[in-house]
């Protein structure tokens, strides 16, 4: 009875092991496949990305900040720091590399949305709805 009652358990475990290594291993999947899907959509180019999320950022990195008032428009008066890890990525990474770490990041918030959802609803049948939440947000 016991020898019985011991592999249950380790049984158990052992279930519960692999259903945390199939819950960690899609919660990692999602950024890595948002990612494959950026790139797979390509670049963009508008004039909103080239005005002040790259030109105010890459004038401010090679000090033409004050020389070039207003180049951009209004936007150009947008605080550039925040655009600077952007402009450098663009600068010195492959395309498809940077595009693939912006839609990693993007598709970190789903995870994020998603283990909040869980929080909320941790009743273990709420996971099919805490899933579409995440994907809804």
């Amino acid at each position: 009875m016991m020898l019985r009652s011991a592999f249950l358990l380790s049984a158990f475990s052992m279930i519960r092991t692999i259903r945390l290594f199939w819950f960690w291993g899609f919660l990692a999947g999602i950024p890595i496949s948002w990612g494959m899907l950026s790139v797979y959509l390509g670049q963009d180019i508008n004039g909103d990305q080239l005005y002040y999320h790259y030109y105010a950022a890459a004038s401010h990195i090679e000090g033409r900040f004050l020389n070039d008032i207003a180049a951009g428009g209004l936007a150009g008066y947008v605080n550039s720091l925040i655009y600077s890890p952007f402009v450098l990525a663009v600068d010195h990474l492959a395309a498809r590399a940077v595009c693939f770490a912006i839609g990693a990041w993007q598709g970190l918030n789903i995870v994020l949305v998603l283990l909040l959802a869980r929080h909320v609803l941790p009743h273990s049948s709420a996971w099919g709805l805490s899933l579409c939440l995440s994907v809804l947000a």
